[in-house]
């Protein structure tokens, strides 16, 4: 009789292809079919579902896709939004006990052709840390990345303010959809009591938020999106500039007041001297400095050095803490995958 050995024993990961899909008539069906073909590739290793959640499309976007033993599809009765018809699909994969979670957009932007590497990429990434691996379009320049204008002038302007509001160093690209997890970061992000996941345009910023407070490790993968001539968006991106910005702003202060007000370490030291150097050089300005200014009184030598003294403390001590908060920042982690050299 043999012994038996564990290890000889070959379990296949169960993954889960989510797609909420809006008015994209003209794409779905081709992406569907494309994930279809490049899943085939990984048939030995995974059993796979294509979820596709029919996000109430006003045009019947959905209405060729047959559900089989390779495709499910969800009916939303209304509109919920790009984030809610994502996380819908995710709890439908949890309850059927789903490893590893990948997000896509129907409109065709994300090239299936990338599951061929994200999908082992996740598998091997260890077991018990928790990470979102997103895609980024910006990282390298290649001729034929034609992102639109529109999206590349809202990236250079939005993604400063979104490294500095989720502390994550080296992050690009924050509202690419293209997203990739294993089933206990997906239970963490869709289940914690912390703050909320958007449902509409702010899915993704939103998802990345809650990545933040719960200091969940990032990696990007570099991607060349597809824009065919006949690409659409049902999204205005220059009209998410102002509440991107708004939510960014709005996501920094709650960072800062999460890790340096609730907690106490240097960052908290150094934010309470700034405070309390910068308030000392007011209240001199004001009670002191100005009003003997406007009686043509010559200012004295101690008020002048007490706030000169206090304004570089200030100074020197917000600069130390920008350093400080910017070396205490996750630091996100870039991979490539053989798809992009097909390219």
């Amino acid at each position: 009789m043999s012994e038996f050995n564990p290890q000889k024993l070959e379990i296949k990961r169960k993954v889960a292809i989510v797609i909420p899909c809006y008015k994209a008539s003209d794409s779905i069906d081709l992406v569907v079919n494309s994930c279809l073909s490049y899943l085939k590739e990984l048939d030995k290793l995974i059993i796979y579902k294509i979820i596709v959640i029919n996000d109430a499309c006003p045009d019947e976007s959905c209405k060729n896709i047959k559900e089989s033993a390779f495709i499910k599809l969800i009916h939303n009765k209304k509109n919920l939004g790009v984030g809610a018809s994502t996380i819908k699909g995710i709890k439908y994969a949890l309850e059927k006990k789903f490893d590893i979670f990948i997000k896509l957009d129907a409109d065709g932007q994300h090239p299936p052709k990338y599951l061929v590497d994200l999908i082992p990429f996740i598998e091997r990434l260890p077991k018990f840390q928790l990470f979102l691996t997103k895609g980024t379009r910006y990282k390298i320049r290649i001729s034929n990345n034609k992102v639109p204008f529109s999206r590349k002038i809202g990236t250079l302007f939005l993604d400063p303010i979104a490294r500095s509001a989720l502390n994550y160093r080296g992050l690009s690209d924050v509202t690419n959809g293209f997203l990739g997890m294993d089933s206990n970061t997906a239970k963490l992000l869709i289940y914690s009591k912390r703050s909320d996941i958007e449902p509409r345009y702010l899915f993704e910023s939103s998802l990345l938020a809650k990545c933040s407070e719960l200091e969940i490790g990032l990696n990007e993968f570099y991607m060349i999106p597809y824009y065919g001539v006949n690409w659409n968006s049902s999204m205005n991106a220059l009209s998410m500039v102002f509440p991107l910005f708004y939510f960014w702003l709005k996501t920094t202060f709650r960072r800062i007041f999460r890790k340096y007000l609730i907690s106490f370490n240097l960052g908290t030291l150094l934010l309470l001297i700034t405070t309390s150097s910068s308030s000392i050089s007011l209240i001199l300005f004001f009670n002191k400095i100005l009003p003997e200014i406007k009686k043509d009184i010559f200012v004295t030598a101690g008020t002048s050095s007490a706030f000169t003294s206090s304004g570089v403390l200030a100074i020197i001590s917000l600069a130390l803490f920008f350093f400080y908060d910017y070396a205490s920042a996750i630091k996100v982690k870039t991979v490539f995958f053989e798809a992009i050299n097909n390219d």
